[in-house]
């Protein structure tokens, strides 16, 4: 943890910043791929997303000028250093298709319902997985972080989050009345106990949201229903299975849903909004919003060392097709050479 002196020193630097008139414009600390045109208002419905395969590349679906075509679709990896990129998976365009994509950390499965689509490069540090896609029923959930459904086990008062395989399920089991406390467990995917995580104490209610892998932090972290622009942050990690939560409020902005990431050291918000003059995305430290964009995001996805955030930028209504550019956010980058 910083010191509190540090800490100031931290955030008079990251002010200047912003200021127009700093030498270290944060300009400098962006990247605007103009040649990735993609549409990241589609991962709203679970379509697919931006995912980081490592703290260089990312995988998203985009129409690229390439020898075959000026505007061809697929599923691209990019470098987010020069914006070089490969065809990693071909998605036929001239007919209507219906799938979704999800990187789980090894494997970048691409789950099919309708239409063509052939694998064009095996790519390094990770396998493509083609696969029909699943459906859901009523005893299964939507893994994002399986990419994949699951069967959740049936007992009363219990409620799980599903992490991966290799850990299992994340258990919130009630007790038989009101004045006994939850307690969260590791469990297996037939539920039964390996781990207690926590006791809550009476009257807060289990873990909530827990719904991503951080992997800078080898931790799951979510957070409960924003209220009254509160939140309740979890974060589970992995190593002796250690919770800790902490409670933000955050300032009162215009109607909009927000989604809450972690990186190192901060917080990152993306507030979804059209309303003008409001800020679109911005860093918590220490209780202080640092805006980000003032510009419509989407779709923003944290590198697996919790320093980059990469998102697609442009406009959310009033126009047709494709919308955003590829960008990029080096907060690492931001705090270190803003201190220099």
């Amino acid at each position: 943890m910083m010191t509190l002196v540090f800490r100031m020193f931290v955030l008079g630097w990251l002010g200047a910043l912003l200021g127009c008139s700093s030498q270290n414009d944060p300009s400098s600390y962006f990247k605007t791929f103009d040649h990735i045109v993609t549409d990241q208002y589609r991962e709203t419905y679970g379509q697919g997303g931006i995912y980081w395969v490592s703290n260089d590349h990312v995988v998203l679906e985009a129409y690229l000028k390439t020898e075959q075509s000026d505007l061809d679709l697929g599923i691209y990896q990019v470098s987010v250093n020069d914006g070089s990129f490969i065809k990693v998976v071909d998605i036929t365009d001239d007919q209507p298709t219906t799938y979704k994509f999800c990187f789980d950390g090894a494997v970048l499965h691409v789950m099919t319902k309708r239409g063509d689509f052939s694998l064009v490069t095996a790519p390094q540090g990770y396998k493509v997985l083609l696969r029909q896609m699943r459906e859901k029923n009523r005893s299964n959930e939507y893994s994002p972080i399986r990419c994949q459904f699951v069967e959740i086990p049936k007992e009363k008062k219990t409620g799980y989050a599903v992490l991966k395989a290799e850990d299992g399920l994340m258990k919130n089991k009630a007790g038989e009345t009101e004045h006994e406390p939850v307690k969260v467990f590791l469990s297996d995917d037939f539920g039964q106990n390996l781990v207690e995580i926590s006791e809550r104490p009476v009257g807060l209610g289990g873990v909530r949201g827990v719904r991503r892998y951080i992997p800078y932090a080898n931790a799951y972290f979510g957070n409960s229903y924003i209220k009254n622009n509160c939140t309740d942050l979890s974060w589970i990690f992995r190593d002796g299975w250690r919770l800790e939560q902490k409670r933000i409020c955050l300032g009162d902005k215009p109607f909009g849903s927000r989604v809450i990431h972690s990186v190192k050291g901060a917080l990152y918000v993306e507030h979804i909004t059209e309303r003008k003059n409001v800020p679109k995305s911005y860093v918590i430290i220490d209780g202080k919003e640092l805006t980000i964009e003032t510009d419509m995001i989407r779709g923003s996805s944290v590198s697996p060392d919790g320093c980059k955030v990469a998102y697609g930028i442009g406009g959310y209504s009033g126009k047709s097709g494709l919308r955003q550019q590829l960008k990029l956010f080096n907060y690492c980058e931001y705090l270190e050479k803003g201190l220099n």
